[in-house]
């Protein structure tokens, strides 16, 4: 079961995504290494993999963050802290 941390950063994940700049993979690499910075490179590689499709869409300029998104976040981090 996902810890209320993990669930806090999961879910603020896309905010945190949208507020950066560059490339999804570069913007999302990098939340993902400040939050979960303790687990493996190929595994924070994996979580990166599972989220940006559900992120892609907050790269257009005119892209709001929705709940949709934060349970989705949440949803994939908790199945990937599981596996690890």
């Amino acid at each position: 079961m996902i810890g209320q941390d993990d669930r806090w950063y999961a879910r603020r994940l896309p905010d945190d995504f949208i507020s950066r700049s560059g490339e999804g993979t570069v913007r999302l690499r990098e939340v993902i290494n400040e939050n979960w910075w303790g687990h493996e490179c190929d595994e924070r590689a994996q979580l990166v993999d599972a989220l940006l499709p559900i992120l892609a869409d907050l790269l257009r300029p005119d892209a709001r963050v929705t709940d949709e998104h934060r349970d989705l976040c949440e949803g994939i981090v908790d199945a990937w802290l599981t596996r690890t």
